[in-house]
């Protein structure tokens, strides 16, 4: 009889052992079923990424486009604008052709000459 209850009593242990072995297995299923869930998310975010920046990639040349045309056209402006300010400067500078004076008339007379 000792020799039974030695059997049962180890039987249970067994059994105890195996009940564990079996909350911990689905606990383990529980966390692998999370990760998997959350790795599928990653994936879509990833995908979505991706193609995000392949958009992006392919705006860029046209922003860059865009600023050059900016960059260009300012500096245009900016020429121009130095050009008139120069003409305007250089124009006050040279009065032109002196006028006469009042009353003279005809036109101005010849240096005289030197004596020899």
């Amino acid at each position: 009889m000792a020799g039974l209850w030695q059997c049962q009593r180890e039987a249970e242990a067994v059994a105890g052992l195996m009940q564990q072995n079996m909350l911990r297995a689905l606990e383990r299923d529980g966390r692998l079923r999370d990760l998997d869930t959350r790795a599928q998310s990653l994936r879509a975010m990833s995908e979505s990424f991706s193609r995000s920046s392949r958009a992006v990639a392919l705006q860029r040349p046209h922003r860059s486009r865009r600023r050059w045309a900016a960059a260009a056209a300012g500096t245009g402006l900016v020429l121009i604008v130095l050009l008139v300010l120069v003409l305007v400067l250089v124009l006050r500078r040279d009065p032109g052709p002196v006028p006469a004076p009042p009353g003279a008339t005809g036109p101005p007379p010849a240096p005289a000459e030197p004596p020899r």
